[in-house]
């Protein structure tokens, strides 16, 4: 018997493969559409409700551990948002580096001339 894939998690650059998925809001349109304007995916706020909640799933990583609970069917707490990570920094968070940390190797590699190469993690190690 084939293992079911989870499903992916519609936000944008996300490639969490590993956490818990969750659906919209079923039933409160304005806290649904809080979800669709943290996530700022343009394909969202094309669609109807009904339709994002039967397709769109967000993972376990964009939610503050207080909205998170453990132990239950659904996971979340009702007034739930997703905040974490929604502009691309999935990315970052994988390897473990902060964009504070690569923007202070940014600044620093701009005044140092004798920098031949930008390497975000070379001091970091």
């Amino acid at each position: 018997m084939e293992k079911k894939s989870k499903n992916k998690c519609c936000v944008p650059r996300c490639f969490d493969r590993i956490s818990k998925r969750h659906r919209f809001p079923k039933n409160d349109n304005l806290l649904m559409q809080k979800w669709v304007e943290n996530i700022n995916q343009p394909r969202l706020s094309s669609l109807q409700p009904e339709v994002i909640y039967n397709t769109c799933f967000v993972c376990d990583r964009h939610f503050a551990p207080e909205f998170l609970v453990s132990g239950t069917r659904r996971g979340l707490r009702r007034d739930a948002v997703p905040t974490l990570y929604l502009s691309g920094k999935m990315f970052l968070r994988h390897f473990n580096i902060t964009a504070k940390c690569i923007n202070m190797r940014i600044s620093t590699a701009k005044t140092n001339t004798n920098s031949k190469r930008l390497d975000p993690v070379s001091n970091y190690k």
